[in-house]
């Protein structure tokens, strides 16, 4: 996602907690010609300055976090109107949650400190925000993750679609979020 975001032209800076991962992307940037800030730290403790940032992007990032400290660390490096956008696992489906503890498939993560979001974690994270707007996703087609990484059902998309517009309650049972906020 850094590569593309300054193949765009964006002024990116990335972190990982991994020095592999780090590796990782300054040879992606590399190998597309990009330029990009890339360094090893943990996402409770940013070394960046106080409002250094317009905008914070992560994928799968907060729910390996301590919450309580990580939630006021990206705020703190945030400017004023600087947005936050993060796609996240959500944890309150049952059928889901057996499966990421019980059930082997292919490419599955191990499980550790994780924690698929709720409601109420996903409140902390955005708390002391002007604005938060939380978009569930993934509901039946969460089962193209059993078929690997290129398989998509667009049926099972327009169904999703279809069904958390008319029944909003069924939105928590999702595989995904994607938590939109602006300081």
């Amino acid at each position: 996602m850094a590569t593309l975001l300054s193949r765009s032209k964006a002024l990116v800076t990335a972190f990982d907690l991994s020095p592999q991962s780090v590796r990782t992307t300054r040879k992606r940037a590399e190998l597309n010609q990009t330029e990009l800030d890339v360094l090893v730290s943990a996402g409770e403790n940013l070394p960046f300055q106080d409002e250094s940032f317009d905008i914070v992007i992560g994928k799968a990032i907060l729910h390996h976090l301590v919450s309580e400290i990580g939630s006021q660390d990206i705020r703190r490096v945030l400017r004023k109107g600087g947005k936050a956008v993060f796609v996240e696992p959500m944890g309150m489906n049952p059928i889901l949650t057996f499966a990421r503890n019980y059930v082997p498939y292919p490419h599955k993560n191990a499980v550790g400190i994780d924690e698929p979001l709720t409601y109420k974690v996903m409140d902390a994270w955005t708390d002391g925000y002007q604005y938060r707007e939380y978009r569930e996703i993934q509901l039946l087609s969460m089962v193209e993750r059993a078929f690997g990484w290129e398989t998509t059902f667009p049926i099972l998309r327009k169904m999703d679609a279809h069904i958390l517009k008319h029944i909003p309650f069924l939105r928590r049972f999702c595989r995904y979020v994607i938590i939109y906020a602006v300081k």
